[in-house]
């Protein structure tokens, strides 16, 4: 009865508990924010920090954050068409999304064959931009290839032959970069306002753009001259050759100094 007579007495003042209830968990996600900004846009801090947070002003204050926040991180949309502010959390999208297992036809030429070299799954013919030839030299390089294998042998070849690795692990979002290999935005988790936890996510986020950057390289290399895939299938059939060679017998003076 107590909670129905104080539900009572805010709705006869025109204050419904639902609003009553948004406007909180705003004023809290907005307390959470200024502790982020006193941490990484002090300067910005310093300016609201005194001024009463009225609707208007918070309005403004959001805005310069995110203005602030693009300019040094990442995107940040601030409000949404019905004036919110839409981040809860710290905003994060993954920056590539799993494509290739739906529309492998629409992927660069380098990363076709890629996906053909390193996929069984994926059938030739459902890639219609690769020329008979393309396919043949592919299905006689295609092998499995381990990690270390290809990093030694792309090592002897040029840039961006030399970054084949890093197109791979971006094509199959393997890259241990939460920003590349993240799932579907809808199922991230959320990342709390801290600005431990933005830190850290830049560090990741500048890695992740030179790796995409290495990627794209390669792609784009190979799209100015086709003819150059085969370079591609030459260094794939390497490194499914390659084998590790034992390692050299220790004189035996060294040997002995291990057993001492």
């Amino acid at each position: 009865m107590e909670v129905q007579a104080a539900i009572n007495w805010l709705e006869r003042r025109r204050i419904f508990p639902a609003q009553a209830v948004e406007y909180l968990e705003r004023q809290t996600r907005l307390l959470d924010l200024l502790e982020v900004t006193a941490q990484v846009f002090p300067a910005l801090y310093d300016k609201y920090r005194q001024q009463s947070m009225r609707e208007e002003l918070t309005r403004r204050f959001v805005n310069e954050f995110c203005d602030a926040f693009n300019r040094h991180y990442w995107y940040c949309p601030g409000y949404d068409d019905e004036g919110f502010w839409i981040w809860e959390s710290i905003p994060f999208q993954p920056l590539i999304e799993e494509y290739w297992n739906q529309f492998a036809d629409q992927l660069p030429l380098a990363s076709q064959a890629l996906l053909l070299l390193f996929n069984e799954d994926v059938h030739p013919q459902e890639l219609r931009q690769l020329t008979d030839a393309e396919r043949a030299a592919i299905a006689k390089a295609k092998g499995k290839v381990t990690t270390e294998a290809l990093l030694i042998v792309e090592a002897g070849f040029p840039a961006p032959l030399s970054y084949t690795s890093t197109a791979v692990q971006v094509l199959f979002k393997s890259t241990d970069n939460y920003w590349i290999d993240a799932p579907a935005e809808s199922e991230v988790e959320p990342i709390d306002w801290t600005a431990e936890n933005l830190y850290a996510m830049k560090v990741e986020y500048d890695a992740a753009q030179i790796l995409l950057a290495q990627a794209e390289q390669v792609d784009k290399w190979i799209a100015a001259d086709r003819r150059r895939l085969f370079d591609l299938c030459r260094l794939w059939k390497k490194a499914v050759r390659w084998k590790r060679q034992p390692a050299a017998a220790k004189p035996l003076v060294e040997v002995i100094a291990d057993e001492e």
